[in-house]
């Protein structure tokens, strides 16, 4: 019953004797195979095209930022020297870049949002460091 109830939405009734008479190894085993169908589920699952892509396609089709950026350096789009992050040169060349090679933002979030400020001083900084996925 404990393993039931630790690995399934809970134990039906009778479930836990047919589970006790095959064994807890091979009921176990059972589960973790990917061969039961599920025809109402991979109905509803093959609208979603990305479910069909290999893990090289969806690097390639939704890049992070920083291999995005990684790109624009590596191509020479952007001097990762000369232009110093957050300026509006380092913006509107890295917006011109994803724009040539048709990047699209795909999902941005705020992975933490930091209050910084000097002892001497009065006003407080905020810095915010986003997670931001494109899509090609």
């Amino acid at each position: 019953a404990h393993l039931l109830s630790r690995f399934t939405y809970g134990a039906t009734p009778g479930q836990v004797d047919a589970v006790v008479n095959m064994g807890l190894e091979k009921w176990f085993n059972q589960q973790l195979q990917a061969g039961l169908p599920d025809d109402s589920l991979d109905q509803k699952l093959s609208q979603f095209d990305a479910l069909q892509l290999t893990n090289t396609q969806v690097v390639n089709q939704y890049p992070r930022q920083g291999e995005v950026i990684r790109k624009a350096v590596k191509e020479g789009a952007i001097n990762k020297d000369s232009i110093q992050r957050g300026s509006k040169e380092y913006k509107a060349r890295l917006q011109n870049y994803m724009q040539q090679k048709g990047y699209k933002l795909k999902q941005a979030r705020i992975n933490f949002m930091v209050y910084w400020k000097k002892p001497d001083e009065v006003k407080e900084l905020k810095i915010i460091l986003p997670e931001v996925c494109f899509e090609k």
